[in-house]
């Protein structure tokens, strides 16, 4: 019966009454009245109520309610007592007429104080009451816990916990934390409509809160939520820009225009040079018209023309090689120095576009991969087709750390895994999280829908925000990352490499292309050597050749005087 009646005074479907806000009277003869309001469905689910409990025999009436928490956090029967100040005009405003909605002065001026009389929150003290959590063992970024000797599941740390305690010491009440039901996620609906993790404990009334739980459309049809604790989004996450070192920084000061411009004026002054050198002095020659304007480039002397048409070209000559070499040594010294750095992707898009990056998910499931498998923006469908899925989070972020990477995780598994795993002493971390987001989604504690305590603790939660300290909780929980990792380290005497801080020397890397030309050039000097000593060679032989037909050609008269005497000895 009592449940019927609950359901017919809260519906599910209509905005006809707040059960954690509205005030409910409920008129019955004691003590029939007291069952009501002590009943499971009235006792626990309805915030502000009273009784107006007639006793016929004696033409008595009394106003009661129900302490939820005041007999050692167990509901309990207690009586309302107006002030004596407030009662005449308690007394007069029920005898106004209700369908006229009548409201006397007195009721109008003191009706807050008289209604917070009448309908105490009796939520602000749980009186020791034990208060069951649901802990979702898939959220490690915000909670962690432990099961200890007794059987009993103890927090370790997680921004969760620190603002559960907080309510505990407020509110006065003892925690019980389970695992949450099924697979111990936050909430997942099957095809079949039966609900599993936090959210189905707290439906079938195993548990009061939920920790840590994302607010989707489905979870809040069937659960309610409490202030957001944090919020999340999914985002993606690189590792530092790393240095690029290559010889074809000797190129990098200028861009194709410019060195494209820079070489047909060299071409250009040099066809000049030779044309007016050619037709009116004859004087340089081509081998130094090249050594002019080459030396003129690297800033080397080399004995100029006197003629006064070619004087007043090599003078424009001179200004445009200053200026260029001038921009072209300043330019040069930034490259060598201080090497570009690999582009990180900003974006989805850019990240989509990338011919450098690839990417994958930290796949734990549940709405991060249903954002990318159900969009149908062209952005994101790029992206889960060549998405890989990771299911080890260190696996994904180590990878993003060391290759060129991108792994996609909503930010707080990105913040817990930087803090935990690739962060050093000084709080530099070898991750960076991009600056872009998708999907925003408030997260918070799951609780029955319009629960009794949801308001009161709402309002801590609001404080806790307004006051920054959610943050501050927050950061104190990294920092409690660092430091355990920190004692791991000196327990198994594992060290690692600092990274350098301040002046670096320079090394071969930074002066890779110089090295590069001096290559180039000692093995173009090789080869023209090389070149010269097989010509001269070639050349040695071919004269060889001809000495020797000319030996044959010039005999000596010896040799005349021998060959007639045996022409006249052959003929005798």
């Amino acid at each position: 019966m009592f449940q019927l009646l609950f359901d017919f005074l809260t519906p599910k479907h209509h905005e006809i009454a707040k059960k954690d806000e509205d005030k409910f009277i409920f008129v019955a003869e004691s003590p029939v009245g007291e069952s009501v309001i002590l009943s499971k469905e009235f006792g626990a689910k309805i915030k502000y109520k009273i009784l107006l409990s007639l006793n016929l025999t004696k033409n008595d009436l009394r106003i009661k309610t129900v302490c939820f928490f005041c007999k050692f956090g167990s509901p309990q029967v207690v009586d309302v007592d107006p002030s004596q100040e407030l009662l005449p005009i308690w007394r007069s405003t029920i005898s106004q007429n209700p369908v006229d909605h009548v409201l006397s002065r007195e009721f109008e001026n003191n009706g807050e104080k008289l209604m917070n009389l009448i309908f105490p929150d009796f939520v602000k003290q749980f009186n020791g009451f034990k208060l069951v959590a649901a802990n979702s063992v898939k959220t490690f970024q915000r909670t962690e816990m432990f099961l200890d000797k007794d059987g009993e599941y103890k927090p370790i740390r997680g921004l969760y916990f620190t603002i559960l305690d907080v309510m505990r010491q407020h509110f006065n009440f003892t925690v019980k934390i389970i695992p949450s039901f099924g697979d111990g996620g936050t909430g997942l609906l099957l095809k079949n409509g039966t609900w599993l993790g936090s959210v189905a404990d707290i439906l079938h009334g195993r548990a009061h809160i939920g920790m840590v739980s994302a607010q989707t459309f489905q979870r809040n049809d069937a659960v309610g939520f409490a202030f957001s604790l944090n919020y999340e989004w999914i985002t993606f996450t690189t590792g530092k820009p790393k240095t690029l070192f290559s010889w074809k920084s000797i190129f990098k000061p200028f861009d194709v225009v410019m060195w494209s411009l820079v070489v047909s004026s060299v071409f250009g002054v040099t066809f000049t040079f030779v044309v007016i050198d050619k037709y009116i002095s004859n004087h340089w020659g081509l081998r130094g018209i090249i050594s002019y304007i080459v030396g003129s480039i690297f800033e080397q002397y080399y004995e100029g023309p006197s003629l006064n048409p070619i004087r007043i070209l090599c003078a424009c000559w001179l200004l445009f090689s200053l200026v260029i070499s001038c921009a072209y040594r300043s330019k040069i010294f930034v490259f060598l120095m201080f090497p570009e750095l690999t582009k990180i992707p900003q974006n989805f898009e850019e990240l989509s576009k990338s011919t450098d990056f690839t990417w994958g998910l930290n796949y734990v499931a549940g709405a991060a991969y249903a954002v990318f498998a159900t969009s149908t923006e062209q952005t994101y469908v790029k992206i889960f087709k060549g998405m890989e899925l990771i299911r080890d989070p260190y696996e994904c972020f180590h990878k993003a750390a060391t290759t060129n990477f991108a792994c996609i995780s909503w930010q707080s598994f990105s913040e817990y895994n930087s803090h935990r795993n690739f962060t050093d002493r000084s709080g530099r971390s070898k991750v960076m999280g991009a600056p872009s987001f998708t999907f925003f989604i408030p997260c918070g504690w799951v609780l029955e829908k319009r629960a009794i305590f949801r308001t009161n603790f709402d309002r801590v939660l609001h404080m806790g925000h307004d006051t920054g300290l959610v943050k501050k909780w927050e950061a104190i929980d990294w920092e409690f990352l660092r430091a355990r990792r920190y004692a791991w380290e000196k327990q198994s005497n594992y060290t690692e490499e600092a990274e350098e801080t301040g002046s670096k020397p320079l090394t071969l890397r930074n002066l890779t292309g110089g090295f590069w030309l001096l290559i180039i050039g000692i093995l173009v000097s090789v080869l023209l050597y090389l070149t010269e000593i097989i010509k001269g060679r070639k050349l040695k032989l071919y004269f060889i050749q001809i000495w020797k037909k000319n030996q044959q050609h010039q005999k000596s008269p010896r040799d005349n005087i021998e060959e007639n005497i045996e022409t006249n000895f052959s003929q005798d």
